[in-house]
């Protein structure tokens, strides 16, 4: 019975201490420290020296991927619209009836979303060409003046 009552207690104490040891060790900061230094070193590239440089991506290539995340997230509405379409066109050709309204919703809807995906690419393309530099780069000729008052000097020049 005593043993019963002792084996009892151990996994009641385990049971209670376990878990609050575990909250305490998730809590301190060394393990938070031992996980940003795994992280870091995941992310940051081999160098011999030891020392590790972890730069932000630049705000250009971020838009960049976002962009082509957007496109291909188009891409895969419009063919899913497409196959839709399809089965719609395919299922109101077998059995007629009001499958053919249903078709020609899906149709309306995926001409509409191509209508919009060309009018947000004729926009884009609008912009591309109308954006030019506000501040135009500098000749190599000495003395090339951009703007009056401005004046763009090789190195070394006066």
């Amino acid at each position: 019975m005593t043993v019963w009552f002792l084996a009892f207690l151990a996994v009641a104490w385990i049971v209670v201490y376990l878990p609050s040891v575990w909250r305490a060790r998730q809590n301190s900061p060394f393990p938070a420290v031992q996980g940003f230094k795994r992280r870091m070193r995941l992310i940051s590239p081999r160098s011999r020296s030891g020392r590790w440089v972890v730069v932000p991506e630049s705000r250009e290539r971020l838009l960049a991927q976002a962009f082509l995340r957007a496109q291909d997230r188009r891409k895969r509405i419009f063919g899913g619209l497409v196959v839709v379409a399809a089965v719609t066109g395919i299922w109101a050709v077998l059995s007629g009836g009001r499958i053919v309204e249903l078709n020609l919703i899906v149709d309306a809807l995926a001409a509409f979303y191509l209508a919009l995906i060309m009018d947000a690419k004729r926009k884009l393309l609008d912009l591309e060409q109308n954006v030019h530099a506000l501040h135009p780069q500098p000749r190599s000729e000495p003395g090339y003046a951009a703007e009056p008052g401005y004046e763009y000097l090789e190195a070394g020049g006066r």
